[in-house]
This record gives structure tokens, C-alpha cells and sequence, in this order.
């Protein structure tokens, strides 16, 4: 199955991604901000990571460049 990290503060955008995205299949997990998502992204593994970019904690740009210098994960494809 293809995991997808789905990575904003906005409640109501993530439910909007998962209520498009789990009835076709994927496996998903959320995190509020940036720093959550770098914490998960070792254990989930995502293949896929949608992105914001204005957070609070750590925006999504520091975010993806703190997954990509440390190699998290498997190199997984960063949308923002």
C-alpha cells in the first residue's frame, strides 16, 4: 500500500485529503506541523508527504529540508 504523510495545521485541509484519499486506498497519517511530521516520517516510511508550508512550530520549508538532510525515510516525494 502507498503511505501518504499528510502534514498541516489546518484541521479541516487534512480531513479534506483524507476524505479524498482513504476510500481509494492509501494508508495515511497526519501530523499538525513540521516538526511532527520529521518525528513521523522515520516510522511511517511515507511514500508520498503533502506539505504546508506555513505552520507553526516548523513550517513545511524547514520541514522538507530537515527530511532531506538527514535522508529520513525512503526519499519520499515532498509536495508542497
Amino acid at each position: 500500500s502507498i503511505r501518504i504523510l499528510i502534514v498541516d495545521d489546518n484541521k479541516m485541509n487534512r480531513k479534506l485529503l483524507q476524505h479524498i484519499l482513504k476510500p481509494i486506498g492509501f494508508v495515511l497519517e497526519e501530523a499538525e506541523n513540521g516538526q511532527i511530521a520529521v518525528e513521523r516520517v522515520p516510522v511511517f516510511l511515507p511514500h508520498l508527504i503533502f506539505m504546508d508550508i506555513r505552520m507553526p512550530e516548523k513550517d513545511g520549508e524547514e520541514a522538507t529540508l530537515e527530511i532531506r538532510e538527514k535522508n529520513l525515510g525512503d526519499n519520499p516525494i515532498i509536495i508542497a
